[in-house]
């Protein structure tokens, strides 16, 4: 938004995303014998494209720019925002069966990433570029990433197996350029990483069955938390324990499933407003998180042309002694303002439920009502009812219809999905900023409102 000059407000109506990708694979599956076969891939995406949006009321100095006259320090500029990516690579398993009690594959891949990202000032209302296409940023990311893997599951007895998957991760990421701070972003990153995993599952009956597993992951942080920090104050990777147990029960007409779940981090990254040594609110390493909950689904079918599927998530999501930084219009200073025991974590909902309802007169047209409800989320980590997402409840109706030409063409399948039927006024996402000033706190909250009542057509084909 910007004002023209008579003092109204004006929307730039050009704000629009060009972006296009092509896929290009190749598969190989073989045989070799009666226990091993041989499956492999090459790949690659070529993509290209800008996101063009203006910039009202900015200085020159951020682009790199010397004002243009007197009286005349800031502008409104248009600029587009470049990205030309390639990703390329390479996967291949071998797998292997002894038709009895041993399943086993060995496996990895070898890929890379290759992005250029730019940004030009297009143009500027009070003048001043040098060109009519001034680049003013210009960062590239090289990255390659290598893994192999070994997993296998043994029958033990008739009843019971095991599970173990052991894989190694390679990790070569390299930055050179400037970021849009106009600050130098040259790095390079190595890391290394191992995931085990490993479980048992036990049949009570052909229809019963109980699992249980425990795995470990490693993750490294994104693009972003490496340019807007410097070697020493980028974060960590995270690192991640999950244990699991579970029970599955299907008889003729209804099956049940429950899901428990601990998941033990060790510097999972979150935003904390707290600024790094490049003045950027980058997301850091909090040294003990956890999320524990239950899964549940259930389905059940008491005629041939009616179902219910339904599924339920509770969870607690948590950061113990989470610490709060503010930007204080006080003093001109990010600082420590309050320090939580266990917060909960932000965009992490304690309730999802979700239910579909299919009710099927014929077996070429199904009518369905899908149902979903999202309970409240915060912002951020200080679970502030201010800074909130709240709970939502949502309806869609979708109908299928089927045709079966006797020709060439098999199967036309025509959907009509009718969404947020009852037309709520709800969001599901969202970023806020915290600030202190006169010794009082105060919040700007932005929101992704939703759309209400739509519809949405689509036809595929099967030949």
């Amino acid at each position: 938004m910007f004002t023209d000059a008579n003092g109204k407000a004006q929307y730039y109506n050009n704000e629009t995303d060009n972006y296009e990708q092509d896929y290009y694979q190749l598969h190989l599956s073989q045989i070799i014998n009666n226990n091993f076969q041989l499956n492999a891939a090459l790949f690659l995406t070529n993509g290209w494209g800008y996101y063009e949006d203006m910039d009202a009321g900015y200085a020159y100095e951020n682009y790199g720019l010397q004002s243009p006259g007197i009286g005349k320090d800031t502008s409104n500029f248009i600029e587009d925002l470049w990205l030309n990516n390639k990703f390329y690579g390479a996967t291949y398993t071998i797998k292997y069966t002894d038709h009895n009690r041993l399943n086993a594959s060995l496996g990895g891949g070898w890929d890379q990433y290759y992005g250029l990202h730019y940004d030009n000032v297009i143009w500027a209302q009070n003048g001043g570029l040098p060109t009519n296409n001034y680049q003013y940023v210009s960062d590239t990311a090289l990255k390659t990433d290598n893994n192999i893997f070994i997993n296998s599951t043994y029958q033990l007895t008739s009843k019971l197996s095991l599970y173990a998957d052991l894989q190694y991760r390679h990790v070569d990421y390299s930055f050179w350029g400037f970021n849009d701070q106009l600050q130098n972003v040259n790095q390079d990153v190595k890391l290394d990483f191992f995931n085990p995993k490993g479980g048992l599952s036990y049949d009570f009956t052909t229809t019963q069955n109980a699992y249980a597993s425990v795995a470990v992951g490693n993750k490294e942080p994104s693009r972003d938390d490496y340019v807007q920090s410097t070697p020493s104050s980028r974060p960590l990777p995270e690192h991640l324990v999950d244990w699991e147990a579970g029970y599955k029960q299907h008889w003729k007409h209804v099956a049940i499933q429950a899901n428990l779940y601990y998941m033990d981090y060790k510097n999972q990254l979150v935003l904390n407003g707290q600024v790094n040594n490049v003045g950027q609110y980058n997301r850091i390493n909090v040294p003990q998180s956890y999320r524990e909950g239950i899964e549940l689904q259930g389905a059940i079918q008491p005629a041939n042309w009616l179902r219910w599927n339904a599924n339920a998530t509770y969870s607690i999501n948590k950061i113990k002694n989470f610490n709060e930084y503010v930007d204080s219009y006080d003093s001109g200073k990010n600082i420590l303002y309050q320090v939580n025991p266990l917060a909960d974590i932000s965009f992490s909902p304690t309730w999802i439920i979700g239910s579909t309802l299919i009710f099927m007169p014929a077996n070429y047209i199904s009518f369905s009502l899908l149902t979903k409800y999202v309970s409240r989320q915060y912002l951020d980590n200080t679970e502030s009812t201010d800074r909130d997402i709240p709970k939502y409840f949502t309806n869609d109706f979708r109908v299928n219809y089927m045709f079966f030409p006797k020709k060439w063409l098999k199967e036309i399948d025509v959907t009509l999905l009718i969404n947020n039927i009852a037309n709520v006024k709800y969001v599901s996402n969202g970023y806020t900023y915290e600030y202190l000033q006169g010794g009082a706190i105060y919040n700007q909250n932005s929101y992704f409102p939703q759309a209400g009542t739509n519809v949405l057509g689509g036809v595929s084909l099967k030949f």
